[in-house]
């Protein structure tokens, strides 16, 4: 039986420490930025970096190494029949639900730059019988650097490109570098720092009646899909019907 290769190594480390899987036509890629990394580290060479890695000898490297390896482009209203089904069957199902508060809060758990999170701020924000309700958005990325870019609320052309024009005259303004959200949206929106292989998970928003896991679960293999979707039920509102 052959060893694993460096880039092999360090694909299994980012698997197992953020779920996130690193096809094997992106190795390469892994092998570049172990040699920058190390150089970045003091080290002597990417089979010292590694190593170091693996002996958990480096701690607080983690926060530098996966935001250059994690997907952070995405553009609002991506897959818009998911939308339309949160609008169409989702949102009246928990307006029943929670008719007595009038409260409902969501989660966006791989936010990027903020595609999602603004997108379906946007679905709640048209929903009429949403009206007066009080609701909010917690958008979470394993990138710190995304987070602060969500933060901003500013979308470039590409990525406003499928937005509705009735919905960009309305929820979006004309920036510098693109477009912005408009701020009655964004401050519905909390952003945090989480790593949803992390556990427990520490979400102050928590229990939440609706999660958005599709666009951080593409990019997990079915076992780290099956563990961080049952992770994420704990922390899901009950039924009325439930308690």
């Amino acid at each position: 039986m052959t060893s694993a290769t460096l880039e092999q190594r360090l694909a299994r480390l980012v698997e197992g420490v953020s779920g996130h899987v690193v096809p094997p036509g992106h190795h390469p890629f892994l092998a570049g930025l172990a040699q920058q990394r190390a150089r970045s580290c003091g080290l002597p060479s990417p089979e010292a970096y590694v190593a170091a890695l693996e002996r958990g000898a480096l701690p607080g490297e983690w926060r530098e190494l996966l935001p250059r390896i994690t997907v952070k482009e995405s553009y609002l209203f991506r897959t818009p029949q998911h939308f339309e089904a949160i609008s169409r069957l989702i949102v009246p199902e928990l307006v029943q639900r929670r008719a007595a508060t009038r409260r409902l809060r969501a989660w966006s758990a791989g936010c990027a730059r903020g595609e999602e999170p603004a997108t379906l701020a946007m679905v709640l924000a048209e929903h009429p019988a949403l009206a007066g309700w009080d609701w909010r958005i917690t958008a979470t990325d394993i990138d710190p650097e995304a987070i602060a870019a969500a933060q901003r609320g500013v979308f470039n052309e590409r990525a406003v490109a499928q937005v509705p024009a009735a919905l960009r005259q309305r929820y979006l303004v004309s920036h510098a570098e693109g477009w912005q959200l408009a701020s009655s949206l964004q401050q519905r929106i909390e952003y945090a720092v989480l790593n949803l292989m992390d556990e427990p998970l520490h979400l102050d928003a928590a229990p939440f009646d609706l999660i958005l896991l599709r666009n951080v679960l593409i990019y997990f293999h079915p076992a780290s899909q099956r563990r961080v979707a049952s992770t994420c039920l704990l922390y899901t509102s009950p039924s009325p019907r439930d308690s």
